[in-house]
């Protein structure tokens, strides 16, 4: 290549155009004009500026012959595609080695490198735990967000440092242990010797292939690793055991289920799904139980059928899903409001201090003004008789007396299944666990009422929405929080007094506003 061929090439290669190199060695457009097409030579001190503005040789640019510049960008060239090379070479040569490879060496070998892998997690926490104490103590003195960030990129630097350096033992394992061995056996047996590339191995048959016998009785394992391995499997098969044990007792809880289900299909549609699903779900579990007891019990595994039955298995099971799906749309749901037995309680107690009505089975309480009651207070509730039992219950809550409709279930299996078979035809589904009081009143004069919700507001905060005669209260919280963590505490709720009976203990109060006012938190814990 001449030397005004070499000089554009340099000149463009850095991004400059012929004013500007003429600009740098303070001569004209027109010198570098006829320097690049090859009429003039520029003078020795110009070709010294140009070898430093291009960091190149001078025999580099003026002998005609090949140049350094071209053989470094030629060794380049190669040095990429030798690394392109390499990595194909190893996909297409790994690839040859697991279709050579019966399925058990297969197993040994992923095991094999699994546990390189383990062992190389297990340092990599021990290296993260003691490069975090290293920098919590090295930027102690930076304080705020900056020092979680310094802590966090350089954490994140150390494992993205490790995790190279893993791949590459792992990967350099692999090829000492397998890939040598492999390229060393295929030069041993000539017939074996083709390999085959990615594109082909989608039309070879691999099962006609012969396959190898990877580390024979002349290259043992390390016998460290063997006794690793032998732990390991033993674990597995401890493991495998368990969820075998489990299995079987899902499979007959299935089974049951599906027994109970197939008496139900002629009440209605939705229980023909729920039957074909909970076939294909046994068909399913059935499956894994036997592939679960092949391997504990190192038995062959027919892979074809297996495959067969669990893709019908799986089939089965979707479409029973969407039969299920399409049943729900005739399905009404109930639940507290399908009471059949309604019954109404009621019960009149005398208002007291400190005394407030509470509700743990409805989102919503009515207190009703009814001036004719005096100092008594009237509570009352709908309930299904048939399943439920309901009394009024005191108790202390922080020097405060609460009064609360408890419920008490009678359900008999009888009945419920006797209403189920009801509500069945009827296509309706009821949670009869909810069946619980609704319609919770409390009915009272105004000022008692009033002393009701003054003292209900010392414990909860709560939504008062005005209604025809009273109020409705709804979505109610704690006031108080408390976290004693096992310190001995009194707190007087009513008068909001608070007092630390251990010596031992420390307590932060501290407020925090919501939309339905200031809710406190005493946080309290054992000095050291």
């Amino acid at each position: 290549m001449k030397f005004g061929d070499k000089l554009i090439k340099l000149r463009k290669q850095h991004g400059l155009s012929q004013e500007e190199l003429a600009e740098k060695l303070n001569v004209s457009r027109q010198s570098v004009s006829k320097w690049e097409s090859n009429n003039t030579y520029p003078e020795t001190d110009k070709i010294v500026q140009i070898c430093n503005i291009f960091d190149c040789t001078m025999d580099d640019l003026i002998n005609d012959k090949i140049s350094e510049i071209e053989k470094r960008e030629s060794l380049a060239k190669k040095k990429y595609q030798i690394i392109v090379d390499s990595f194909l070479d190893f996909i297409v040569k790994t690839v040859n080695l697991f279709t050579s490879m019966k399925f058990l060496d297969i197993i040994k070998c992923l095991f094999e490198l699994g546990m390189i892998a383990i062992i190389l997690m297990i340092a990599e926490v021990i290296l993260d735990a003691t490069f975090s104490f290293i920098m919590r103590n090295l930027f102690d003195f930076i304080h705020g967000d900056m020092r979680y960030y310094i802590q966090n990129f350089s954490t994140g630097i150390i494992f993205l440092i490790w995790f190279i350096i893993s791949i590459i033992i792992i990967i350099h394992v692999f090829k000492i242990r397998y890939l040598d061995y492999y390229d060393d056996y295929m030069q041993k047996s000539p017939q074996n010797s083709k390999t085959i590339s990615l594109k082909e191995t989608k039309k070879e048959d691999f099962r006609k292939r012969e396959k190898i016998i990877i580390r024979d009785d002349k290259d043992t394992t390390l016998a460290f690793l063997t006794i690793l391995s032998k732990i390991v499997v033993g674990i597995v098969k401890i493991f495998a055991i368990f969820f075998l044990v489990i299995g079987i007792f899902i499979l007959f809880g299935l089974v049951v289920s599906l027994i109970l289900t197939l008496s139900l299909v002629i009440y209605s549609d939705l229980f023909k799904g729920i039957s074909l699903g909970l076939f294909g779900l046994i068909a399913l579990g059935s499956i894994i139980i036997y592939l679960l007891g092949s391997f504990i019990l190192k038995k062959k595994i027919a892979v074809k059928t297996t495959i067969i039955c669990s893709i019908l298995a799986f089939l089965i099971t979707s479409i029973a899903t969407g039969i299920t799906i399409l049943s729900f749309k005739d399905i009404e749901f109930q639940t507290s409001s399908s009471f059949v037995n309604k019954q109404k309680y009621i019960e009149n107690i005398p208002y007291t201090d400190k005394m407030y009505i509470n509700n743990h089975y409805d989102d919503e309480v009515k207190y009703l003004i009814d001036n004719t009651k005096g100092n008594m207070i009237e509570i009352s509730a709908y309930y299904d008789e048939a399943f439920n039992t309901i009394k009024l219950k005191q108790d202390d809550y922080f020097e405060m007396n609460s009064y609360n409709l408890h419920n008490y279930q009678n359900t008999k299996l009888k009945d419920i299944y006797k209403r189920f078979i009801k509500d069945l035809n009827n296509n309706v589904i009821t949670d009869y666990m909810a069946l619980n009081i609704t319609d919770f009143t409390v009915t009272a004069s105004e000022e008692v009422i009033n002393k009701l919700l003054d003292n209900y507001g010392k414990v909860y905060l709560y939504d008062k929405t005005p209604i025809d005669n009273g109020y409705l209260i709804k979505m109610a919280e704690s006031r108080v929080i408390l976290h004693n963590n096992n310190c001995l505490i009194d707190y007087d709720i009513y008068n909001d007094k608070f007092s630390v009976l251990d010596n031992d203990c420390v307590c932060e109060k501290e407020l925090l506003s919501t939309s339905r006012g200031d809710k406190t938190i005493y946080s309290c814990r054992y000095t050291e």
